[in-house]
């Protein structure tokens, strides 16, 4: 090793830096505690566990997080967290065209075929009997604002029972993402995709 390679593997890293070694840190020991929850249950997962898996100490995990409960916590954040991000999809004014809706449910769909593995392993997390009461009461205003952008959308376009329409639709989505993440090569998901368009848009 040259001595300016030396010299630059001993510099002082930035505040950014540091920052975003974090943040990779961070979802490091979130997805090795997915995966121990997902092989052990959530009841018979450990925090040495979960810091083997993510090959980092049990003192430094506990530096991110302070308790197993706090993991899945985090965890289940997170993975609502990457759903969340089809309302970047949406326009200012809300769903308001057949267009819009198209656009929206695609890149709702998308988020799953993306991150097969992510969302098998989060699903038979979410599905455990630990879990799932937790991930219900987690998830109550996430699901109150996603149905009431549906709703909106489908009161402007003067369906009789909007909110019956939105429940429909969630409960299909529901579904057609388990099975996609269970069985992705079952699905023709561009079929599927239009005939949703067609019925709902």
């Amino acid at each position: 090793m040259t001595n300016r390679s030396v010299e630059k593997s001993m510099s002082p890293r930035t505040k950014e830096q540091l920052e975003e070694l974090k943040k990779k840190r961070r979802v490091t020991i979130l997805t090795a505690a997915l995966k121990v929850f997902s092989e052990s249950g959530y009841r018979g997962a450990t925090v040495n566990m979960i810091a083997l898996e993510a090959g980092v100490s049990k003192g430094l995990l506990y530096t991110y997080f302070e308790s197993k409960e706090a993991l899945l916590e985090n965890l289940l954040s997170y993975g609502l967290s990457q759903v969340d991000k089809y309302k970047a999809f949406i326009p200012e004014k809300g769903i308001s065209t057949k267009e819009d809706f198209g656009t929206v449910l695609k890149e709702i769909v998308g988020f799953y075929t993306k991150e097969n593995d992510f969302w098998r392993l989060y699903i038979s997390v979410i599905l455990q009997q630990d879990v799932s009461e937790k991930f219900v009461k987690m998830t109550q205003g996430f699901i109150e604002e996603y149905l009431s952008i549906f709703v909106a959308y489908f009161q402007k376009k003067k369906v009789d029972n909007p909110m019956a329409e939105a429940l429909l639709l969630g409960s299909m989505l529901d579904g057609i993402m388990f099975g996609m993440v269970m069985a992705p090569g079952m699905y023709p998901l561009d079929d599927i995709i239009q005939l949703m368009i067609k019925k709902f848009g």
